[in-house]
């Protein structure tokens, strides 16, 4: 929320806000399928063969901000890791090449068991070599309590699967909103085991991992997330309607 009386609306949809209880000053204009579009990312080749029948073990990634990197996800990622026999965690963001992260990660992941040279430390990279990089990735594990966006969607467009843990709150449930429109709800968790459950479930699968990779670029340009004229009409929708309302009660 702004906490301001002059902004009267946000924006949302059917999912990136829970129908009741929300904590807000403004009223909610609900879209009916997503609350945000970016149209696309640059055209780069998707490899059809999951990264862990190529590498001979799963990869995990976050490609998160590192501010994103809280200790409640790396406890449930350092579960993730010890479960899944010899996977490695890739983590990507400004700053993630740094001894001074590289030591603090290491030292936390660590206090969980997990062998430190399981994870992968990696700055950002160009933007082509950034998507491109998405092939080496088998599963990204979505941060919480703050989610990913453009890297759910980067993610997505590339066809990796998200495994996204929602919470209450709208920064908990972007990426519940995403996977909502592309119709990938089979990684949506509503808690913490459930989390670690789907990301295992779908290490152990590269069958699964596969049709992800082929079929979720495909849906997800079909989606109001790519399809920018299909999300202006329901935005110009919703002006409409908040404008109407406003009309309805004697302001201009």
């Amino acid at each position: 929320t702004t906490g301001l009386s002059g902004v009267d609306y946000r924006i949302s949809d059917p999912y990136a806000d829970p129908q009741e209880g929300v904590l807000g000053t403004e009223r909610l204009l609900r879209l009916p399928e997503c609350f945000l579009s970016f149209g696309g990312f640059p055209a780069v080749a998707v490899d059809p063969q999951p990264a862990c029948l190529r590498n001979g073990h799963v990869t995990f990634g976050s490609f998160n901000n590192l501010m994103k990197l809280t200790a409640p996800a790396v406890r449930l990622w350092a579960d993730i890791l010890k479960r899944v026999e010899g996977s490695r965690l890739v983590v990507m963001a400004v700053g993630a090449g740094s001894r001074t992260v590289h030591a603090r990660l290491s030292a936390e992941f660590a206090g969980h068991g997990v062998d430190p040279e399981r994870l992968v430390l990696k700055e950002s990279l160009s933007r082509e070599a950034y998507f491109d990089f998405h092939n080496s990735i088998d599963i990204m594990l979505d941060s919480f309590p703050y989610n990913g966006g453009t890297v759910t969607c980067g993610a997505l467009w590339m066809g990796v699967p998200v495994v996204t843990r929602v919470g209450p709150a709208h920064r908990q449930r972007v990426s519940y909103s995403l996977l909502m429109n592309v119709g990938l709800n089979e990684t949506i968790a509503w808690d913490d085991r459930r989390y670690v459950e789907i990301a295992v479930q779908l290490a152990g699968d590269a069958a699964w991992l596969a049709r992800l990779r082929r079929d979720l670029p495909a849906k997800l340009r079909a989606s109001a997330l790519c399809e920018t004229t299909r999300f202006s009409r329901h935005l110009e929708a919703a002006y409409r309607k908040a404008w109407e309302g406003r009309v309805a009660n004697g302001k201009r």
